[in-house]
C-alpha cells in the first residue's frame, strides 16, 4: 500500500523542498493510490473552485 508522502521543515532561502507544503495548503485534499499491478502510484488532488 501506497502512503502519502510527508513533508519536512523548510528553511527560508531554500530553492527546492516546497512542494508539498504548497499542496497541502493550496487543495482541499489530496492524496495517493497505487497502481493496480503495483508498478507505481497515483497522485491526486482535489482543488477549490474559484467562485
Amino acid at each position: 500500500m501506497s502512503q502519502k508522502p510527508s513533508g519536512s521543515a523548510h528553511r527560508l532561502h531554500a530553492t527546492s523542498g516546497r512542494g508539498l507544503f504548497l499542496i497541502e495548503n493550496l487543495v482541499r485534499e489530496w492524496g495517493v493510490r497505487p497502481l493496480a499491478d503495483e508498478a507505481g502510484k497515483v497522485v491526486f488532488a482535489v482543488l477549490e473552485p474559484v467562485a
